[in-house]
């Protein structure tokens, strides 16, 4: 997926897209600008793609858009989805990019 982001002061052409491997599976995650951290969550059954109309209007932060382990192109190799793990995961998620502090935004299980 690529988004176009173009705030006025600065564009970004496409969001990166890269996988981060923890607790033995590969989370999928995009990123994209400049700015504090935002973590920007999906529902249940569904991805980070459910923000791509939304990441645009949001260049002034620094977005993190993770797959939650078993949806989009993350790994859910025991076949183990729910809210516990789904949490421990984004946890280990910021503490392996280093983001001490962030904003989020949920949609519905993700909130």
């Amino acid at each position: 997926m690529c988004i176009v982001i173009d705030s006025g002061e600065r564009s970004f052409s496409c969001l990166s897209m890269a996988l981060l491997a923890l607790a033995g599976i590969s989370i999928h995650y995009r990123t994209v600008g400049r700015g504090s951290p935002l973590l920007l969550l999906h529902g249940l059954g569904s991805s980070g793609d459910d923000w791509s109309l939304v990441a645009p209007s949001l260049a002034g932060y620094t977005l993190y858009i993770p797959d939650m382990r078993g949806h989009g192109g993350s790994d859910a190799p025991d076949g183990a989805c729910d809210v516990p793990l789904f949490a421990a995961d984004l946890a280990a998620f910021c503490d392996v990019l280093g983001i001490k502090i962030a904003h989020g935004v949920g949609l519905s299980m993700g909130a």
